[in-house]
This record gives C-alpha cells, structure tokens and sequence, in this order.
C-alpha cells in the first residue's frame, strides 16, 4: 500500500508540473507580442518556450507511465490476495 501512495503522490507532482509548463508556455507565446523590438529576448523566450513543451511532453508522458505502474501494481496486489484466501 505504501508504494502506491508514492506513485500517486509522484502522478500529483507530474500533473502539477505538466499545468505549470502548459501556464508558462502559454505565457510565452504571449509575450512574443509585447517584445517585438527586443530580438535577442524574442531569441531567448523561443527557447524557453520550446523547454516549456517539451517538459509538458515528458510530464504527460510520465503521468501515462505511472498510471500504467499504478495498475499493474494494484493487479500483483489482488493476486497476492487471492493467493493468500486459496492457502487458507
């Protein structure tokens, strides 16, 4: 039971890291059309932005793997469990 409560915690993490890298993406892209005159902050808010998604890709990506982990974990559980009720 303990490891599930740390991959849901983990899952939590990801979630709120995947929000936060979509908010700062979003905020990016806005800016893009305050900042025409400044190139070379153009140049380093393109890069930021291109960090912004590609965080949000790996945290969504993570959030699917721990799903996954969480479902096969609780699945051991319930044959452990099974297990145990057909020796006794």
């Amino acid at each position: 039971m303990d490891n599930s409560h740390k991959f849901r915690r983990f899952r939590f993490m990801m979630i709120i890291l995947f929000l936060y890298s979509l908010i700062s993406f979003g905020i990016l892209q806005l800016g893009f059309v305050y900042l025409k005159d400044f190139l070379i902050l153009i140049a380093m808010m393109k890069v930021a932005s291109g960090m912004a998604l590609v965080i949000s890709i790996f945290s969504l990506l993570s959030i699917i793997a721990i799903n996954f982990s969480i479902r096969l974990a609780k699945m051991e559980l319930e044959k452990e469990k099974k297990g145990v009720k057909q020796t006794v």
